[in-house]
């Protein structure tokens, strides 16, 4: 199965991707998405913590390891939702939430 062919193209106005099929529309991602603010106490919540530590650059795999432990406040996500670790973007922390967890402030979704 491959990716379905596109004739008609014209200059997406981006300098990375040049050119795009002609019916799509381009738009910054912030305003594609729902950015979740939940914030919850990290003391109170039976929720684990998912630190930016636990998500592999460049592929979004989560990293096996000791449990971090955090303090203060962190965000609540839930299954199905997109972490994107906004404090140092070049490190290209994105990870697919496989369950409820309790994220570093330095996530976003």
């Amino acid at each position: 199965m491959g990716y379905a062919q596109y004739n008609e193209r014209d200059g997406s106005g981006v300098s990375w991707l040049q050119q795009k099929p002609s019916h799509w529309g381009i738009k910054r991602l912030k305003f594609s998405t729902d950015i979740i603010n939940n914030k919850v106490s990290v003391e109170d919540s039976p929720l684990p913590y998912f630190g930016l530590e636990h998500i592999e650059s460049w592929t979004g795999r989560k990293i096996e390891g000791e449990i971090s432990n955090s303090e203060g406040l962190a965000s609540s996500f839930a299954v199905g939702d997109v972490l994107f670790g906004k404090l140092r973007p070049y490190l290209a922390k994105v990870h697919l939430a496989q369950r409820h967890v309790l994220p570093t402030l330095q996530c976003g979704a």
